[in-house]
């Protein structure tokens, strides 16, 4: 069964059924491979294969989130709508399909997921076909096409190449920090993984890449394909991002190094893709979307119990050490004393390396789980990283994790809650109640 039998069921169940569908129905290499080809065959029959007039496709390790964030901002402040699809969600699946900043309603998924489900039929996909992913995918693109947004903007939530996302064809391709993460799916180094990533390149259209050395695959693969690639660090920086209709570059101002906001590098490998397309971006349009706050569980800072709390999902090595740079700085400027560590890990985690990555800069941690699909704090307190008395506490429970911090922790101390989306949406349930 690949989707509810009633007519009448709610987002609830059918993300119920989908899940478990996923889970039970044998896929083969084969299906996997299918995947850009069978979602773009059922987005032709649904009449949305370009679901806006300009459309982002963003891939990548790290970093990916908050460059959909700030696509969406310089739409915003020049008055365009916008669609966003971004995965994973903290606290509800709405959040995973963005309009003009707003969630979309679990009526209007619903609605999507039935004109999904006659298309497929239509043309005969039955069975393994289609996934809880091609689901999501083609949901977000189908509320897109019918509100008729100006801008979508589209994460793929894992590789790129076969993600279903690909089935869609981009005005613009963008590839964030390429790391080490699900090496079961995508490979066990950069390589690897860069030439999955790079599967969202196509001819003639412009890619941006967001960081100074990407693999060589992502490169090779633009050159056999044609693709234009602008790199971060080589052919644009934060000091000019492009030129001006004025002929004066474009740049990034200081407030986007306060805490809180969207990271800098998202930010200029935002504005480097917006201003590829050819449309219109001015400094003016650049100041205020530098200081726009950032997202939720990514790189945000919150105050709560007279405490400086900061909040990301860094899920893996490279996301932990990129994440100590920015906590480095901004203990200098809140002039901090000490970092106290929250974290919890899933199951299919390198946590050992995620650890080792934030011994540098957490003074003190406690690890906790956050759910029967994360690492025990056992296991945890049982690597060698993890001795030496750093570990400082360990609790089952989140909340009672929470409450020993702030028990624990001084008023000029930084916490540092990461490792795990569920962690970090559970501590925001708790710290920042609706």
């Amino acid at each position: 069964m690949v989707a509810p039998e009633s007519s009448d069921a709610n987002l609830e169940e059918w993300c119920e059924v989908l899940a478990a569908d996923w889970k039970s129905v044998p896929r083969s290499h084969e299906w996997f491979e299918g995947t850009p080809a069978r979602v773009a065959q059922i987005a032709r029959q649904l009449g949305i294969s370009k679901p806006a007039p300009h459309v982002f496709v963003i891939a990548g390790t790290n970093g990916k989130g908050s460059t959909c964030m700030a696509i969406a901002e310089i739409a915003t402040v020049l008055g365009l709508s916008v669609g966003v699809l971004t995965s994973p969600h903290l606290h509800q699946f709405n959040e995973r399909i963005m309009i003009n900043g707003e969630p979309a309603s679990d009526a209007d998924i619903v609605v999507a997921f039935e004109h999904i489900r006659a298309s497929a039929s239509v043309i005969g996909l039955t069975t393994a076909s289609p996934s809880q992913f091609d689901y999501f995918t083609l949901a977000a693109a189908w509320l897109f096409h019918r509100e008729r947004v100006d801008v979508a903007v589209m994460e793929v939530g894992l590789g790129g190449r076969l993600d279903p996302v690909n089935g869609f064809e981009p005005s613009v391709s963008i590839i964030t920090r390429v790391a080490l993460d699900h090496a079961q799916w995508l490979g066990s180094d950069r390589e690897a993984i860069g030439r999955e990533k790079a599967g969202i390149q196509r001819p003639g259209v412009p890619c941006i890449v967001g960081e100074p050395l990407p693999p060589m695959s992502v490169v090779d693969y633009a050159r056999t394909l044609g693709t234009p690639l602008a790199i971060r660090g080589q052919d644009f920086d934060d000091h000019c991002i492009g030129l001006g209709q004025d002929g004066y570059p474009l740049m990034l101002a200081m407030s986007s190094l306060e805490p809180g906001g969207l990271p800098r590098d998202s930010l200029v490998t935002a504005a480097r893709a917006w201003w590829s397309r050819g449309l219109s971006l001015s400094q003016e349009t650049l100041d205020k979307v530098s200081s726009t706050v950032g997202m939720a569980g990514r790189c945000q800072l919150i105050r709560s119990h007279e405490r400086d709390i900061f909040l990301d999902i860094a899920h893996n090595p490279d996301a932990v050490t990129f994440l100590g740079e920015e906590v480095r700085r901004w203990t200098l400027e809140m002039e901090s004393t000490r970092v106290l560590g929250l974290f919890a890990a899933q199951l299919d985690k390198d946590v050992d390396r995620m650890l080792i990555a934030a011994k540098p800069w957490v003074d003190k941690i406690f690890i906790c789980t956050a759910g029967e699909t994360c690492h025990s704090t056992a296991f945890m307190a049982g690597l060698p990283v993890c001795q030496g008395g750093w570990v400082e506490g360990r609790y089952d429970k989140v909340s009672t994790a929470s409450g020993a911090l702030m028990a624990l922790s001084q008023p000029n101390d930084l916490i540092v809650v990461f490792g795990s989306v569920s962690l970090v949406a559970q501590i925001l349930n708790e710290l920042v109640p609706d």
